[in-house]
């Protein structure tokens, strides 16, 4: 019985957060425009530990970067549009079809796999995105998160050419601030040397505990190279073109792929409807409110909004006693307790003319 009472007060707790989330995407209209159903909240509480105001500065973000970026976010009809089709067939991108023992789903990013001389690096990431929006939407993505696997068989000079800083940077930040989901391994497979300063700039932008889980796999043979791979992802995961025990990308796998993702091509359709004004983004969440006068009694309304009554005392139409009363004796004698503590303090200090190694050496040993 006890564990069905915790069952349930689990789920009150998840509504209660969905319904809370709600309310607050209501109030930021005009500014934030958001999709706002059960399902699409719900990750950016799983991602969050159900916190609710990382919740809201995630959702923020996760907006922000979209509007930001529309050659990547606007216009990726998976049914209609000829160029999305187009690179669907190549099987530039896809989720493999099973998942690891940790649950871990498998995403798998072949960059060299489009002419560049037909196709630029923002229509394939286009698609890539319409995709990874497709696959977001799956609890166990959210629940478990992703491994990706960044292929660079068959890349030529054309195709890191499109690679500037400027586009990596904001590529990068979609992935990982934009997106409410969990990478728990980065592979580079097939990597070569001349893509060095690539990989430094994607370890240089990306957060340090995420670049330990960043591995290479580069050529010295086909089969080592495959070997290097499954140390870190089963066999029984891959296709054939990594040495696995799943028939080739290239077989039905793909094309139940593209199947898959066009029968979410409405959902990609409904995101192209929300944005949020970049102008005033700053202004959201900034957990800073004010409470005016237009008279006594409203300005003490705005109040409980955000604190409850019960909590207050009665200056601020509360239910505790006033301010005036015995409570500011029995805080003044409280800190007076704690007085030995405030002369203790006093003792400690740091040396201003080396603080800032202590600082470097503090990020080290986090990136370690």
């Amino acid at each position: 019985m006890a564990q069905v009472d915790s069952c349930n007060e689990q789920l009150l707790t998840i509504r209660d957060h969905i319904k809370h989330l709600r309310k607050w995407i209501q109030q930021q209209q005009p500014i934030l425009n958001s999709l706002d159903t059960d399902e699409f909240l719900l990750r950016f509480l799983r991602v969050t530990d159900f916190r609710l105001e990382n919740a809201k500065e995630w959702l923020i973000q996760f907006w922000k970067y979209r509007t930001e970026n529309p050659q990547w976010f606007k216009d990726r009809d998976l049914l209609q549009d000829s160029l999305m089709c187009q690179i669907a067939e190549l099987a530039y991108c896809l989720q493999l079809p099973k998942a690891t023992k940790d649950k871990h789903l498998i995403f798998v990013m072949r960059m060299g796999q489009y002419d560049p001389t037909i196709y630029s690096i923002d229509d394939v990431t286009r698609y890539a995105f319409a995709v990874t929006d497709i696959l977001n939407s799956q609890p166990a993505a959210q629940l478990y998160g992703f491994i990706i696997l960044l292929d660079f068989t068959n890349i030529r000079l054309q195709h890191i050419t499109q690679f500037t800083p400027d586009r990596m940077r904001r590529y990068i930040d979609c992935w990982e601030k934009m997106y409410p989901v969990h990478l728990r391994q980065i592979h580079f497979y097939n990597y070569p040397a001349i893509l060095n300063p690539f990989l430094y700039l994607f370890r240089l932008l990306y957060n340090g505990k995420l670049n330990n889980r960043i591995y290479c796999h580069s050529r010295s043979s086909d089969d080592s190279m495959k070997k290097s791979l499954h140390v870190y992802v089963d066999p029984s995961l891959l296709p054939n073109e990594y040495g696995g025990q799943l028939d080739s990308i290239e077989s039905d796998m793909n094309k139940t792929f593209i199947k898959w993702t066009q029968e979410h091509n409405d959902y990609l359709i409904q995101l192209e409807q929300y944005n949020v004004d970049l102008n005033h983004v700053g202004k959201l969440n900034n957990r800073i409110y004010c409470h005016s006068r237009s008279s006594d009694d409203s300005m003490k309304k705005s109040l409980h909004v955000y604190v409850d009554p019960s909590l207050l005392p009665n200056e601020y139409g509360g239910q505790l006693d006033s301010i005036e009363s015995d409570m500011n004796k029995t805080f003044i004698k409280w800190t007076q307790e704690h007085n030995d503590y405030l002369i203790q303090l006093e003792q400690y200090n740091v040396d201003l003319n080396h603080v800032s190694q202590l600082l470097i050496n503090v990020k080290k040993e986090h990136d370690i």
